[in-house]
Order: C-alpha cells, then sequence, then structure tokens
C-alpha cells in the first residue's frame, strides 16, 4: 500500500491538516511544533482505527478525515467523521447498535469507502451516513457497531480485504522501543511465531507486523544470506566491525542479545554499543526485513545518528516500501533530492504543506538548500504565502 494523501480535522481544537500530498518516498521539513510528528501519528492512529483492539484512538474521538492509497493499482479514497456521543444516548441511526462499552463515548458519524480502477469513475464501496448503510448497494444491511469501522467490520469482503491488510504494513519505527525489546526463545522464536502458517518463508518474514529485532533474529537463523547482506551493508560504514550475530545473554539463556565483534577479537552485547551504531543496523535491517507494500514512519531520523550513518536514509535496496520521515537536520535535508521535500508550515490551528515548487526554490539542490534555510516558512514554522 502507498498512501496518496491525506487531511484530517480535530473537532474539538479546530486543528486542521490541509491536504498533504505524499511520494514514495517523502521528507517533512519545518520549524518544530508546526505539526510535523503529528502527521505521523495521525497515520499511526489510522491504522489503529480500523485494527482498533478496544476504543477509538483519541485523534479520531471527534474529528474527520480524508485519505487516499493506492494499493495494486487501485485508488481508494477513505473519507470519516467521528462525534462523542453524549450522557452514552442511543446513536440516531437505527441501523447501528447502541455501544457496548459504555466508556466507548465516540462512534462513526459518517464513514464511506470509494475504488477506482484505470483512472475510471470512483465506485462507492460502502456508506454509513446518519440515515442509513449502504453497503455495495444493498441497504438491507445487519446492525453493526457504531464505534467501529466498517473497514474492520467488513474486512472479509473481497474489495475491503486489501484495504484492511493495508494498513497492517504501516510501521511506526521507534528507536527507543526496539532497543529495549528482549528476543525470547522460549515465546517470541523464530517459527513459534509463523507456526500456525503453512508455510515459512523469507517474504512471510517481512510481512509479519512484529519488532524489527525479531526480524532480524529469525534471518539470522533461518535466512542466513540475507543476515549476511545486512551485516555486510553495516560493516561497510563501521569497518572496525568484524561480525554481527545473535546470542543468548550470559544472565538469562533464554533471552538472545545482538552482539558485535570488534578488530580486537571482543564480542560487544547490543547495551554496550552506541546509540548510533544500533540504529543504524535497525535501519539497513527495515530495508531488507520490510515488506514492498511497508509504509514506514520515522520521527526525526537524525537523532542519533552521526554523519557517516545519516547516508543510509539514500539507501532503498529496492525495498519498495514507502517512507515517510521528519528531519531537522541540514544534512539529512541535502542529502535528499529536493522533489522529496515536503515543507510544513503553520498559522494558528491550519497545518499547511507545500513542496519545494510551491516557494520557487532554486533549480540545483544546491541552490534550493540555500533558500530553504532562510524560507520563513522553515525558519518560523509561519506561511506568508
Amino acid at each position: 500500500m502507498k498512501i496518496i494523501s491525506l487531511s484530517y480535522t480535530d473537532r474539538s481544537s479546530d486543528w486542521t491538516l490541509n491536504k498533504v500530498e505524499f511520494k514514495n518516498s517523502t521528507l517533512l521539513v519545518g520549524a518544530s511544533g508546526v505539526g510535523k510528528t503529528r502527521i505521523l501519528n495521525l497515520i499511526v492512529a489510522l491504522k489503529k482505527l480500523i485494527h482498533q483492539k478496544e476504543q477509538i484512538p483519541n485523534e479520531f474521538e471527534n474529528a474527520k478525515w480524508e485519505i487516499q492509497v493506492s494499493i495494486n493499482e487501485v485508488i481508494y479514497t477513505w473519507v470519516g467523521e467521528t462525534k462523542f456521543n453524549e450522557n452514552n444516548r442511543f446513536f440516531p441511526n437505527e441501523i447501528e447498535a447502541r455501544v457496548s462499552n459504555k466508556n466507548k463515548e465516540s462512534y462513526f458519524y459518517f464513514e464511506k469507502l470509494t475504488y477506482q480502477k484505470n483512472n475510471g469513475f470512483p465506485e462507492i464501496v460502502f456508506e454509513r451516513t446518519n440515515q442509513g448503510l449502504n453497503f455495495l448497494g444493498n441497504i438491507n444491511v445487519p446492525k453493526v457497531a457504531a464505534n467501529k469501522s466498517l473497514i474492520d467490520i467488513f474486512s472479509e469482503e473481497e474489495l475491503i480485504t486489501p484495504v484492511f491488510n493495508g494498513f497492517a504494513y504501516i510501521i511506526d519505527f521507534s528507536f527507543d522501543v526496539e532497543r529495549n525489546y528482549k528476543v525470547k526463545l522460549s515465546t517470541d522464536l523464530p517459527k513459534k511465531r509463523v507456526e500456525f502458517l503453512n508455510e515459512f518463508s523469507f517474504e512471510m518474514i517481512k510481512s509479519i507486523d512484529i519488532n524489527i529485532i525479531e526480524k532480524l533474529t529469525m534471518a539470522y537463523y533461518y535466512f542466513k544470506n540475507i543476515f549476511d547482506e545486512i551485516k555486510k551493508d553495516f560493516i561497510d560504514i563501521f569497518d572496525f566491525v568484524q561480525d554481527v550475530r545473535m546470542e543468548p545473554t550470559k544472565e538469562d539463556s533464554n533471552v538472545l542479545e545482538l552482539q558485535i565483534e570488534e578488530e580486537n577479537g571482543k564480542w560487544i552485547s547490543s547495551d554496550r554499543m552506541s546509540s548510533g551504531m544500533l540504529k543504524t543496523l535497525y535501519l539497513i535491517s527495515l530495508n531488507y526485513l520490510s515488506s514492498e507494500h511497508s509504509i514506514i514512519l520515522i520521527d526525526e531520523f537524525e537523532n542519533s545518528l552521526g554523519i557517516n550513518c545519516i547516508d543510509i536514509i539514500a539507501q532503498n535496496n529496492g525495498s519498495g516500501s514507502q517512507y515517510i520521515i521528519t528531519s531537522h537536520h541540514p544534512y539529512v535535508i541535502n542529502k535528499i533530492s529536493m522533489s522529496h521535500w515536503k515543507i510544513v508550515s503553520r498559522n494558528r490551528n491550519q497545518v499547511v504543506v507545500k513542496d519545494a515548487a510551491s516557494y520557487k526554490l532554486g533549480k540545483s539542490k544546491h541552490e534550493a538548500f540555500k533558500q530553504l534555510l532562510n524560507l520563513d516558512a522553515f525558519t518560523e514554522g509561519y506561511d506568508r504565502q
């Protein structure tokens, strides 16, 4: 899945993200506080809104949105609107069931999904309003829960399954989460996580939603050639590293840890590695171990990385994943083609995202970069246009 565009309004605060368009690689840049991180959080929350376990995410308790995605050359547009259910009253729409858990105070007031093939006209999959529910032209639909997306409820329908599965491929990469995650042989690794499936393959590892260190461990045990490619890319950056392996810890033989061997022949555990080295290894692993359908979100990409590590942003190794990242670092910005820059600015509650061409930046990347650094929208976060 690839995200084409997104717009959003939080009704409670009137915070609005005007329509932003994404490319296969998108770099969100701008002053602190303009909303770069929030854009990534919204994408993660949309995933939770479909694959929710208990309740509507906070970001969508009282909001409206429109997101357009591309899946196998079919364009889907998902429009939604949620509202607070004051005093836990019955919903105004008879076709919708009352929320079973009284703590769930929000409900879907409006929801619509359309699909479009080969530049044809959009066709409606479903549309939910306060007048009723239209599903593939059928209005005689059984009652459904008002606090769940119809994409979740009808996830097994042929036209909806690709969308339901597509949002599952959103990866919110958090270095802090990854570095503190411990792989336990008894519960996590390796085939135990996928033994219920008929076939154990590398493509399967890439597609399952688990921590990157778990995937790296599976590659180490079952797909050594892939692990060796990851290791080679890592050693190319840190040439004093001789080898990389997964080994049980001295404290607990049931817990695995990542280790590197330095030139002196000593093995160093991941908790003694520098943050930059460890994050670099994880990012390289993301390139190899993520499905081509993945949407990888990385906030403040440069954090913990040195100049010698930042170059990996230009490497994709043909993974086909969509990358949406934020950064303040001039080196990162200058490393990425200006055609991928998205300049985020804010005018009170209105967030505007524009590409470099909108500001008529220089034709060469070097010239455009110098102009960007002096642009009010970049330095002050205020769009005067």
